[in-house]
């Protein structure tokens, strides 16, 4: 899960207060103290911490919140709404003409997680390649750039003329998540020649810091469009920021697990292994498919992570996907009539 010893600070601050029928400035002061520690350790901008801790304070001393039965889920509310003002409050999708050929131009460092994210395409030549794709009626063209440092100024010209050549209807800007704070000064170095309008936040799947994703959009306005949460084509999510306040929060992220299984469980085939459970004919054929199911979309612990309450209980356990190949081949081992 991303953020998980960011995640877990905040929760344990919060937890002091939530449940409780009074509060006072003096409590809400010293959860301040601790959301700001855990903010500066994630590598958060300092000056976003400061700004951050302030408003919420501000709000949290309020009447509404002083007099409330729940004051201190009142304050958890806060931190929620400040957290997705913070990331850009909400998803921002990605430029796209609707006749005609668009193009996507992706930039970054060197290792960033660019091609890992665009479908692993060779270094064609941009202007051939556009070429064909126009005369071959494709909608969209992704063209994914070397990686490059911002502080090599002829690499950086080569980006700009990239870009006037083929004139990208939308310029995303990969950004590894686990470089933290520093990810802001590369954001503003590209943004500054190629004018970015979006970022693309790779490596998502590991503990980061959560620097990046907390800084980058408060101080250099791109909006954070699609995050990367593993190293497979398919592992690339749009970037909710309500959905990513609640997970580190604790509070799950319920819409993108039912997007997760919309998108991997045919509704017809749901209702038949229903009746079959309810039927009680459910076998080791429905179990090896809903294995399948399991798997497409995405590793057991994070599934599990999205759950309300589930996360920070499972963050110290290690779950071992590869434990399902060895039951699949249990089964296919089977006869036909085992399996039954």
């Amino acid at each position: 899960m991303p953020f998980e010893s960011l995640s877990e600070r905040i929760q344990m601050s919060l937890r002091r207060l939530t449940g409780r029928g009074r509060i006072n400035e003096n409590d809400i002061n010293e959860m301040m103290k601790e959301v700001r520690v855990s903010l500066l350790e994630a590598d958060v901008n300092y000056k976003i911490v400061k700004q951050f801790t302030a408003d919420i304070k501000e709000k949290a001393l309020g009447e509404r919140v002083m007099k409330s039965l729940t004051p201190g889920d009142q304050v958890l509310k806060i931190v929620n709404e400040e957290l997705i003002k913070l990331m850009g409050d909400e998803a921002v999708p990605i430029n796209l003409k609707q006749n005609g050929t668009s193009v996507v131009l992706v930039a970054g460092l060197q290792g960033s997680g660019k091609t890992t994210h665009v479908g692993k395409l060779p270094q064609l030549i941009a202007k051939k390649a556009l070429e064909y794709a126009k005369a071959k009626n494709y909608n969209l063209v992704i063209i994914d750039t070397a990686g490059r440092l911002h502080i090599d100024e002829p690499l950086m010209q080569e980006l700009v003329d990239i870009k006037e050549i083929v004139k990208p209807d939308e310029i995303l800007l990969t950004v590894d998540a686990m470089t933290g704070q520093d990810a802001v000064n590369v954001a503003l170095a590209f943004h500054e020649k190629l004018n970015v309008t979006g970022c693309l936040l790779t490596k998502l799947d590991s503990d980061t810091r959560g620097g990046a994703a907390l800084s980058i959009r408060y101080m250099t306005g791109i909006p954070i469009k699609f995050i990367g949460v593993g190293e497979k084509l398919d592992q690339i999510e749009v970037f909710h920021p309500e959905r990513m306040a609640s997970r580190i929060l604790g509070m799950g992220d319920v819409l993108s697990l039912i997007e997760k299984a919309s998108e991997n469980i045919d509704e017809d085939d749901a209702m038949k292994l229903a009746e079959r459970v309810q039927k009680g004919k459910f076998n080791y054929n429905d179990f090896l498919d809903q294995i399948k199911t399991i798997k497409k979309m995405g590793s057991l612990k994070g599934l599990l992570g999205l759950i309300p309450g589930i996360g920070s209980k499972i963050r110290n356990l290690n779950i071992d996907d590869k434990q399902f190949v060895f039951i699949e081949a249990i089964i296919g081992s089977m006869t036909k009539e085992e399996r039954k």
